[in-house]
């Protein structure tokens, strides 16, 4: 009998192969698929959720990072991503989720201060002023004046720096 657990040791055919599912349309097989893939994603999601919670950012991050290959479109899972990477101090990883979430919810000032920080410490020093000079509470709150302040000095510093080093070239090009 070939339907027999027996028969089928030692094969290699895909689990949803030899289960019920397998004899579904395939459309409703997509379904199927979709939702075993969002329920999967949700139990990631909370499970980093209790890693974040302890602290442990860089586990959450992995988790939220499962989650979101799987469902990328599930709520906070972008948001949840990047603010795991940030609390681990991983800002290169932070900024793409950042812009996700930020795309779902742009009106979110915390995010978007947490996108300006994530791009200083990436030395993205005009992206970070820009993101900070459209921040309302800029001039109330020192921390965020103080940094913002900083992006914009870097940033004018490392064009300095750019044309002193490279300048020359630049001048040499345009005379042409």
């Amino acid at each position: 009998d070939p339907s027999a657990p027996e028969s089928r040791k030692g094969t290699a055919a895909p689990m949803l192969e030899l289960s019920p599912v397998a004899v579904l349309p395939p459309p409703v097989r997509r379904e199927v698929k979709e939702r075993v893939e969002t329920a999967l994603a949700r139990a990631y999601l909370n499970l980093g959720i209790l890693d974040a919670q302890r602290e442990r950012f860089e586990a959450a991050a992995a988790r939220f990072a499962r989650a979101a290959s799987l469902a990328p479109e599930l709520p906070q899972v972008q948001a949840s991503l990047a603010i795991a990477y940030f609390n681990s101090r991983q800002f290169a990883k932070a900024v793409a989720p950042l812009i996700e979430a930020r795309k779902a919810n742009p009106a979110d000032p915390g995010l978007r201060r947490m996108l300006a920080l994530a791009r200083l410490h990436t030395r993205a020093f005009a992206e970070a002023a820009e993101l900070l000079r459209g921040d309302p509470q800029r001039e109330t709150d020192p921390a965020l004046q103080a940094q913002a302040d900083a992006a914009n000095q870097t940033a004018a510093t490392a064009i300095a720096e750019w044309f002193r080093d490279r300048g020359r070239d630049v001048l040499l090009v345009i005379d042409r």
